[in-house]
């Protein structure tokens, strides 16, 4: 029996959000501002937090809610250098610059998917013995 997700590219950005996740909070020791106080909790807390909701994105097979919450996060990582006081520090920026739109597209896009799959009544299938199609219950 083939129970494959009936949104294709919920698993794909979960492992992204992961990845991504993972890379933001260990982005202040690649790129050297590891003695800004205020940017190593802001990247740890939101990359642990990105990648928690990966988790969770992939372990139930895409949830609407997960990925507007992983939407949410990417504004914060847009915004939180200049909240926070350490836009000054290029890397800091640019890392935000492109992490932040990156993350909130995906969660859109993700959010999107899940939202129009309802709507259109997207559903598991089975494929029988003769190919045929037939909806599984769940």
């Amino acid at each position: 029996m083939n129970r494959e997700s009936p949104y294709p590219l919920q698993r794909l950005i979960g492992v992204l959000f992961i990845i991504g996740g993972l890379w933001h909070a260990a982005a202040p020791w690649i790129f050297g501002y590891s003695s800004i106080r205020s940017a190593v909790i802001s990247d740890v807390v939101s990359g642990l937090a990105l990648a928690t909701v990966g988790i969770g994105i992939v372990a139930v097979k895409g949830a609407t809610w997960l990925n507007w919450v992983a939407a949410a996060i990417g504004v914060w990582v847009l915004a939180s250098p200049q909240l926070l006081g350490h836009a000054g520090p290029r890397m800091t920026t640019l890392e935000a610059t492109w992490g932040g739109p990156i993350t909130i597209v995906l969660g859109v896009l993700a959010a999107f998917e899940r939202y129009s799959g309802r709507i259109t009544g997207a559903r598991h299938t089975e494929l029988g013995e003769m190919g045929e199609g037939r909806p599984v219950t769940a």
